[in-house]
C-alpha cells in the first residue's frame, strides 16, 4: 500500500519515511488494519477499522475502495 496522502495526525503517527504503509509503520502489517484493508479492496467495501498500536495507542482508519487503491 502506497501512502499518497495522510492528514496531519496520520503523518505524526506514520512519520514521513518510506513510501509504503508497511515501511512507514511496520507494526500495522500485523494489526487488524492489514486484514481490514485487504477485505475493503477484495470486497469493494467501505470500512472503518480500529486497533491499538503499542507506540501510539488507539487508532481508527477509514478506507473507501477506488479503482487503483484505497482512499
Amino acid at each position: 500500500w502506497r501512502v499518497t496522502f495522510a492528514n496531519a495526525e496520520a503523518e505524526r503517527i506514520l512519520g514521513s519515511g518510506g513510501s509504503t504503509l508497511w515501511e512507514r509503520c511496520p507494526e500495522l502489517e500485523a494489526s487488524t488494519f492489514a486484514n481490514a484493508f485487504r477485505y475493503a479492496m477484495a470486497d469493494r467495501a467501505e470500512l472503518i477499522s480500529e486497533t491499538v498500536l503499542p507506540a501510539t495507542g488507539w487508532v481508527q482508519a477509514r478506507a473507501r475502495p477506488l479503482d487503483d487503491g484505497l482512499l
